[in-house]
């Protein structure tokens, strides 16, 4: 089955919201984040259960998973498409020492 990756804007504004944070520190080291997780969440296309499911919702959601990328957690769902595709909705990224956002859900 085919999978296609999609932002929500939460988590497009999560992403850039830590690029600029990380872009006044270190330029160097904003590039190397993001591009870590770019790369990592373009991978849920071709394996979408790569992910671990969420600690904080074992066996209750499970269709919600998590990608850990450095010090940072990628959270996202599966939901099916149309047809013969399938969809990873990236949901949000924060730093790890973050409590899971609330309202996500």
């Amino acid at each position: 089955m085919k999978t296609s990756v999609f932002w929500t804007e939460r988590a497009r504004s999560d992403f850039l919201a830590i690029k600029s944070y990380l872009q006044e520190r270190s330029p160097q080291g904003s590039r190397r984040v993001a591009r870590n997780i770019l790369r990592r969440t373009r991978r849920l296309a071709r394996f979408p259960l790569s992910g671990r499911t969420v600690p904080e919702f074992a066996g209750l959601k499970p269709d919600l998973r998590e990608i850990i990328v450095g010090k940072y957690r990628v959270v996202y769902c599966l939901a099916s498409g149309s047809g013969k595709t399938a969809r990873a909705v990236i949901l949000a990224v924060f730093h790890a020492r973050q409590e899971f956002p609330g309202g996500l859900l």
